[in-house]
């Protein structure tokens, strides 16, 4: 049962040494995936090689890399080289990020990013093959390409960074499933059936990423939800207009624009002040473990929760493990079915 559930953590300050501690307890705990973000922190790809060959059995993967800073090839390559340190444990998550992390720290004029990843998909996918590769996109042009390493077979498993309705659609038709963040736990089915409708009855996964924090006392609970506001509210108004509209459409417009007014007159300390009680029930696990247990029996079946972790420090990553072995514990000792 423990394994369909996924780790990731809070890239904002996020350590080595903080994530391998966290790692080595989600491969221990006996966790399905350990995704690693990457915005303008740790890079992605070279983190996952040492995760990867510091861990035994727990699937990981970049959570996610942008289309734009990358070549597609460059990408395929990495998906090679990674399959052969850890065969069948890397996993890719990709997508189109925004346009101020595109352009303004990577140069790259940020247009048509649907397009770009379907393109982007396909061609990876026909790197890790080992054939020759000639592809003809609206976006991509490749000609003669050819991976000069052992092919990846059965190729390394691709999912989309979504949470709109069309990337959530794309997920579901061209990819093996969707990563969603800041997605409301009572609206998961409604990402599910986006996802689905679009799959033409194949299987997908769905992993929805949600803060978590074990309490043991009511002053803890204090603390996490502050520390969570401040998560919730720095993705609100500060990291593009995604995140912002999403939750608009999905019934919290109220909640956004109280965050963004906030932030604009009095900073992100004001901000996480109006984080109401119940936009952090939504899109967060606060609480003891018997707490957690059940907030997530309320997950539909067809999401993966993933538990965003702090790994900004030593400390913080002590923390963050034993937070996931605590749970980790109450979720084993729990019949099957209830998850």
């Amino acid at each position: 049962m423990i394994d369909r559930f996924g780790v990731t953590v809070d890239w904002r300050g996020a350590s080595v040494g903080a994530l391998t501690t966290i790692a080595l307890q989600a491969d221990h705990s006996g966790c399905g995936y350990f995704w690693i973000p990457e915005a303008w922190g740790l890079e992605a790809f070279s983190t996952i090689g040492h995760l990867l060959s510091i861990t035994k059995r727990i699937k990981v993967g970049t959570g996610i890399v942008n289309v734009f800073s990358r070549s597609a090839g460059t990408i395929g390559m990495a998906c090679a080289t990674l399959n052969q340190l850890a065969p069948n444990r890397f996993l890719l998550g990709i997508g189109a990020s925004g346009k101020g992390l595109v352009e303004s720290f990577h140069s790259m004029h940020f247009e048509r990013g649907l397009k770009r990843t379907e393109e982007y998909v396909e061609a990876i996918r026909k790197i890790m093959s080992g054939e020759p590769v000639d592809y003809n996109g609206e976006i991509l042009k490749l000609a003669r390409f050819r991976l000069f390493a052992a092919p990846v077979i059965p190729p390394v498993p691709i999912y989309l960074g979504a949470i709109g309705e069309k990337n959530l659609s794309l997920a579901g038709k061209i990819a093996d499933g969707a990563i969603v963040t800041l997605y409301p736990i009572s609206k998961l089915g409604k990402c599910i059936d986006l996802v689905e409708q679009a799959s033409l009855g194949r299987k997908k996964k769905v992993f929805a990423y949600i803060p978590l924090r074990v309490t043991s006392n009511e002053r803890e609970d204090v603390d996490a939800k502050l520390e969570v506001s401040k998560f919730i509210s720095f993705y609100i108004a500060s990291m593009g207009k995604y995140y912002a509209q999403n939750l608009t459409k999905l019934g919290f417009g109220k909640d956004v624009e109280e965050i963004k007014n906030a932030n604009s007159t009095g900073g992100s300390a004001q901000a996480s002040s109006v984080v109401s009680d119940e936009l952090l029930k939504e899109l967060s696990l606060i609480g003891r473990p018997a707490q957690i247990f059940d907030r997530l029996a309320t997950i539909p079946e067809g999401v993966n929760p993933v538990f965003a972790l702090g790994a900004s420090s030593p400390r913080e990553g002590d923390i963050s493990a034993r937070a996931l072995r605590e749970v980790s514990v109450a979720l084993a000792s729990r019949k099957p079915r209830a998850i």
